[in-house]
């Protein structure tokens, strides 16, 4: 438990540094006056401020654990079992924050398209309920053993029958879904300006990219984890991936308000060669999140 310790207390201080790192962007764009809360800004300080709540409660529930486990020179399982389920609601929380800030930015390539816009949200309301009733449900309905670290012990034949495998599953599915929207629009809908390079562009892709490939590693850590009964390394897996989605929505959304600040600037000395448009979530004006005007120059 001193290693998980160690590990929720390593989570805390890397979101810490991604703050400091961060932080002349996020009082620029985000706290500047007057200010308003709007669903764009909400969302960044749900996915910042939420991130470090969980990791303090995670360092406490873990103190708190710790020396009764000591004492006891066992895992109780009704400790263990709340400490998973507190991890899985959290990180569930923090992964539908994500995605609601994901589906912003697709619901504004799409032009704001109603049916987009109500499939994204179907999708991403009920893959946070389905898999996190799923989970839940499936740790205390089971009568589940854990392992020195809390980690579930299930036997090799139903290995695979690990609830945790839903969250895996389940979010891979949505991360597809999400990626592959967006990159239609960008490289078939947009074909016809693939002469040259927007910074818009670049900013997507590799935005999403890096969402997408992290997300991809932190479940194959845990569909490992799970397939090998833990062990030392696959406590780090949790707090890792809460600081890896804190930095994600939060990073999304501040180069998105740069990138828009830019543009703002380019429009106060137009150019005869802007010839297009090109949607996205403009984050300019904080009051109106849905604004989708940028501009893209086409060079001759």
């Amino acid at each position: 438990m001193k290693v998980r310790l160690g590990a929720s207390v390593l989570g805390l201080l890397l979101t810490g540094c991604d703050l400091v790192l961060t932080r002349k962007q996020e009082l620029e764009y985000v706290w500047k006056r007057p200010f308003q809360l709007t669903l764009v800004r909400g969302l960044f300080v749900l996915s910042r401020y939420m991130a470090i709540i969980i990791h303090i409660a995670d360092i406490a529930l873990a103190s708190f654990m710790t020396p009764r486990i000591d004492e006891l020179k066992q895992n109780p399982g009704h400790l263990c079992l709340s400490m998973v389920i507190f991890r899985l609601v959290s990180c569930q929380s923090m992964l539908l924050i994500l995605h609601l800030i994901l589906m912003l930015r697709v619901f504004a390539l799409y032009n704001q398209s109603l049916p987009v816009g109500i499939f994204l949200l179907i999708l991403i309301v009920v893959g946070f309920a389905g898999l996190t009733v799923g989970m839940v449900r499936g740790f205390t309905r089971a009568k589940i053993k854990f392992t020195a670290f809390c980690s579930p012990k299930i036997s090799v034949a139903n290995r695979w029958k690990n609830p945790i495998l839903y969250l895996a599953c389940g979010e891979i599915v949505i991360q597809l879904i999400l990626l592959g929207l967006a990159w239609k629009r960008i490289f078939w809908d947009f074909r016809r300006i693939k002469s040259f390079r927007p910074a818009l562009i670049s900013v997507l892709n590799r935005d999403g990219l890096r969402t997408f490939a992290g997300i991809a590693v932190a479940l194959v850590a845990i569909s490992v984890a799970v397939s090998k009964r833990g062990g030392t390394p696959a406590v780090f897996i949790f707090p890792l991936l809460i600081t890896f989605i804190s930095i994600s929505g939060t990073r999304t959304i501040l180069n998105l308000q740069a990138l828009s600040h830019e543009a703002t600037l380019s429009r106060s000395t137009p150019e005869p060669n802007r010839e297009m448009e090109l949607t996205t979530v403009n984050l300019t004006r904080w009051e109106e999140p849905w604004s989708t005007t940028t501009f893209l120059d086409v060079e001759q």
